[in-house]
């Protein structure tokens, strides 16, 4: 399990294992992010904001946020 937190100084997502560094995340791609018990699979973009788009429907990231994620790319 990855967790998804964001970097100010890089303006990005990276992902975190076990608590340390794996990879910085990019627009495209491919999660299956936590929401409540269960995960979505989704894509990662940036317009204004980062956010993960689920099928049609689009959700911001909020920065001081940490998610939970399984990397699918």
């Amino acid at each position: 399990m990855n967790e998804l937190r964001y970097r100010p100084s890089a303006k990005r997502w990276h992902a975190y294992r076990n608590g340390l560094y794996e990879c910085p995340l990019h627009c495209g791609n491919l999660l299956a992010i936590q929401i409540g018990d269960g995960y979505f699979p989704c894509r990662l973009e940036l317009d204004a904001d980062w956010y993960v788009e689920i099928g049609e429907t689009k959700l911001r990231l909020h920065p001081k946020t940490v998610y939970r994620a399984m990397l699918l790319f």
